[in-house]
């Protein structure tokens, strides 16, 4: 073989590609290019928004489960009931030194509510806690899911002992359970009352109502008591109502 001569093998190699093969190629790499700006704009859209608060986006980072809402300004905490007194004991260290309210909600057909960035399911029952720092001065609000099957909550009376008889009320009134409450016994209703009045599936019941004799027609008002006119001290004389006197019987 002369040195003018070039092996096959050589040739194969330096011969540019056709024409179909360089459309193929082409064609793979601008799919290959909108698989990834489609997976990073599925990623933008499926990430939640950062929270619009300094206190609760420090919170979102130490409690990734938790979940926050910002409606008309004001401070919302969705969390689980397992990390409630942890996230209160910290906002207790944060200024958060009142507790102003604790109370029960019963959402029992009102399951497609707004829970902010919360992932977690609906569930039927919250417990609602409203605190205030009065040195900033803030507040803020945490919403706690309660299952229905297992209404139970963790008590928060040891970090604010004015919760103590608001946990007393959720429990007389929506039968949720607060662990480690010191004396969880109804506070509004009777202690052998059945039942628990304000949940949504409660029966309404009903009070008679007795009627003097002569009066026991339904829709038939009392007499009107009879205008007196007297004079006060001073000179003029003033109407007044009162009730009709009866006269009294003999012997008494």
């Amino acid at each position: 073989m002369t040195d003018d001569q070039t092996p096959a093998s050589e040739n194969i190699h330096k011969r540019s590609p056709s024409p179909a093969c360089a459309e193929v190629a082409a064609s793979a790499a601008e799919d290959a290019q909108e698989g990834a700006q489609g997976a990073e704009v599925e990623t933008a859209e499926n990430a939640l928004p950062s929270a619009p608060d300094p206190l609760l986006a420090a919170l979102v980072e130490k409690w990734p489960d938790i979940g926050w809402a910002f409606p008309r300004g004001e401070r919302v905490v969705f969390l689980p009931p397992h990390l409630l007194q942890e996230v209160a004991e910290q906002l207790r260290l944060d200024g958060f030194e009142m507790c102003v309210d604790l109370a029960g909600a019963d959402y029992l057909d009102y399951w497609d509510r707004d829970m902010g960035s919360w992932q977690g399911e609906p569930t039927r029952y919250e417990v609602v806690v409203n605190l205030v720092n009065m040195k900033t001065p803030g507040r803020i609000r945490l919403r706690v899911p309660i299952e229905e099957e297992d209404a139970v909550c963790p008590t928060l009376a040891f970090i604010w002992p004015s919760a103590d008889p608001h946990e007393r009320e959720v429990f007389d009134l929506y039968g949720i359970r607060f662990d480690g409450h010191p004396d969880l016994t109804r506070i509004l209703m009777p202690d052998d009352w059945e039942g628990h009045p304000l949940r949504k599936d409660y029966g309404h019941g009903s009070i008679p109502v007795s009627f003097k004799e002569g009066n026991s027609a339904v829709g038939v008002a009392p007499p009107a008591p009879a205008p007196v006119t007297f004079k006060g001290l001073g000179s003029k004389a003033r109407s007044v109502h009162s009730r009709p006197v009866e006269p009294q019987k003999e012997g008494s």
